[in-house]
């Protein structure tokens, strides 16, 4: 249940530290900081759905939202770094922090916590697989979604080379947002018996792929998306791979 007495205290405090830092330049980061830590307070108090339309209320966009959380969330590294906050420049302490690849790498992003097998993994090295039929329409709405909880949902599904199994949506929906990392686990494209094939010929090759899109296929099948269309080929190839990696 939201306190709104709470919520509307942390509001009038936030919309001043707001205020504070766009005009006072020689104390800007420590408001900013000031107000990322107050932002952090009520993004807790609200409800998924909320907090967007909350931060317009105040009069802040959500991108200045996400910097002042992340100055707050890295106070410690800042402070550590810089002789003295009051000389340091917002700028100058964003620049100091660079490119995360942490939970709160994108500007305060709250991506969760890495679950039981998941890792951080850049965005920019999951790859898409040739010959794997990934849909090609969105759904505009849920990728909206997604983008207000990645906190709570499952990471990725990728295989050992980085390919996507599952996951296209929340990915989308990371990247989205700015994220540059996202939780992902591993799962072996091929679990069957292939030591009587040539390593690296065209029949392991095609078996690899095959076994990558029979997963890729029964992951779709377990969100309850509407049945995939497979070239008769492929559905056949994988049914093959399927039945020998039983």
């Amino acid at each position: 249940m939201i306190n709104s007495n709470f919520l509307t205290d942390l509001a009038v405090r936030i919309e001043a530290e707001h205020i504070a830092a766009g005009e006072a330049a020689a104390s800007h980061l420590g408001h900013a900081m000031a107000c990322g830590d107050l932002l952090i307070e009520a993004k807790a108090e609200l409800k998924h759905g909320q907090w967007l339309p909350w931060l317009l209320e105040r009069g802040i966009a959500d991108r200045t939202a996400r910097r002042y959380m992340r100055l707050a969330r890295n106070r410690p590294e800042i402070e550590a770094k810089s002789a003295t906050v009051a000389d340091l420049t917002l700028r100058g302490a964003i620049e100091m922090l660079g490119v995360k690849t942490t939970p709160d790498d994108a500007e305060g992003l709250n991506l969760g916590e890495l679950g039981a097998g998941e890792m951080w993994l850049p965005i920019d090295a999951v790859i898409y697989r040739a010959g794997v039929p990934y849909r090609t329409a969105n759904d505009a709405d849920w990728i909206d979604h997604l983008a207000t909880i990645l906190d709570v949902v499952p990471g990725i599904e990728v295989n050992q080379r980085n390919e996507l199994i599952d996951g296209r949506y929340r990915l989308l929906a990371a990247k989205q947002v700015g994220a540059q990392v996202i939780r992902a686990f591993v799962t072996e494209s091929r679990n069957f018996d292939s030591s009587r094939l040539r390593p690296g010929s065209a029949e392991t090759t095609d078996l690899d792929l095959l076994d990558h899109i029979v997963k890729f296929v029964e992951r779709n099948s377990r969100h309850g998306m509407s049945p995939l269309t497979l070239k008769p080929e492929i559905l056949q190839g994988a049914i093959t791979a399927k039945s020998t990696s039983d």
